[in-house]
């Protein structure tokens, strides 16, 4: 759960708050594998962490006004659809 009140990334599986700092309002989010990813509407980035205990914490992507959502595929598993309006960056190719 996101909670843009108290600007906190709140991971309620683990019922415990994850991050209490530096997460300003977080909208979209996401899981995959053994990280947590979310989207903020007040940094205009991507980040994840660690889903157990917000550890290992990275800016993804930057520099976004308009992120909302956030999904995670991997790219080893073939699904058919074919993206035209991607941005590739050193860290990967978001959608």
């Amino acid at each position: 759960m996101a909670s843009w009140h108290s600007a906190r990334l709140i991971w309620v599986d683990c019922c415990q708050i994850l991050l209490s700092e530096g997460v300003p309002h977080p909208f979209g989010i996401a899981v995959y594998g053994d990280l947590i990813y979310w989207t903020d509407w007040h940094t205009h980035r991507i980040e994840s962490a660690d889903k157990l205990n917000g550890s290992r914490r990275r800016v993804v992507f930057a520099g976004h006004d308009d992120l909302m959502d956030v999904h995670v595929f991997n790219r080893r598993r073939p699904t058919g659809i074919t993206c035209t309006t991607c941005v590739s960056t050193t860290a990967g190719v978001y959608c």
